[in-house]
């Protein structure tokens, strides 16, 4: 037995008599029968194995925004559907190419798309996006494969936390696609296990929050200028311009500047002119007590 650890080919019966050869491996590893003695039937799952030279490509010829469109409408009436699931990944460092997976290799719209993900939704269920009219945010569940550790050196080489992510249904009866969700990763699991999962929520969950996550504090959390968070070297170099962009200049941060020393200097002579005035102003010369009752007198 190959499949748990090579692929091999398994001939699929076709409606009319023949037979398809197709390259598949086994989908839990390793395998294990139970009861086999007293069982009269043994199910197992098999998952192809797509050639990369003979990956499928598909063109589109529209596209739908969170609702289906007339002609996609009818053409899910048909018996038979094949929809393909895309999933793009857009990470927050700029310097990180965009990342396109789907559950096996496919070329869309002139996009290529590697086969990583495994599964939608929570294991067992067949919820894929929790959603309800009380105003919470909406829940998605991705699972993607760790085969040799791929998904956690993205993970080690990017923060993909708060990295968009947007999941669209490529209808390939219609050849239409349907752009379902968009949101943001929330949280992810690395723990050295073949999966990665990842769990998301909307672009509305940061607001919807009843209190505020971070921490009120002096000191700016950003890091100085990474280039993720920080925007000191592309909004400017000046604290006003830095304060403007949203970001609040570190205090460790020391520069040299004339004119802020020279109205530095300038305050402190204000300031020492103006005590000295005061003490001037509240000083008093009182007569002495004989000249007093002279002039009274």
């Amino acid at each position: 037995m190959q499949g748990p650890w090579k692929a091999f080919t398994y001939t699929v019966p076709n409606p009319g008599g023949s037979t398809t050869g197709v390259l598949v491996t086994f989908e839990q590893t390793p395998i294990s029968f139970e009861y086999l003695r007293n069982a009269v039937q043994v199910g197992l799952n098999l998952i192809e194995v797509v050639d990369p030279t003979q990956a499928p490509t598909y063109t589109i010829t529209s596209t739908c925004l969170r609702f289906r469109s007339t002609a996609l409408s009818t053409a899910l009436l048909s018996e038979v559907q094949q929809i393909v699931p895309l999933v793009h990944i857009r990470a927050r460092e700029a310097a990180v190419p965009d990342i396109y997976v789907s559950d096996w290799r496919v070329t869309v719209g002139g996009q290529l798309y590697l086969p990583r993900l495994i599964g939608i939704g929570e294991p067992g269920s067949d919820v894929l996006i929790s959603q309800d009219i009380k105003g919470t945010s909406d829940n998605v569940l991705f699972t993607f494969g760790n085969g040799e550790r791929v998904m956690t050196q993205l993970a080690n080489d990017t923060d993909l936390k708060y990295a968009e992510i947007d999941l669209c249904l490529f209808h390939v009866n219609s050849s239409i696609l349907l752009q379902l969700w968009k949101g943001v990763i929330q949280n992810l699991t690395s723990d050295g296990t073949p999966i990665f999962p990842v769990t998301c929520s909307d672009g509305f969950f940061q607001i919807m929050n009843q209190y505020s996550e971070r921490q009120l504090s002096r000191q700016c959390w950003k890091i100085y200028n990474d280039g993720v968070n920080c925007p000191w070297a592309s909004k400017g170099r000046s604290a006003t311009a830095v304060t403007a962009a949203g970001a609040i200049p570190r205090a460790a941060t020391i520069t040299s500047n004339r004119r802020t020393n020279a109205r530095s200097t300038a305050w402190l002579r204000i300031s020492v002119g103006t005590r000295r005035t005061r003490r001037a102003s509240s000083s008093r010369t009182i007569p002495p007590a004989s000249s007093a009752s002279g002039a009274t007198q």
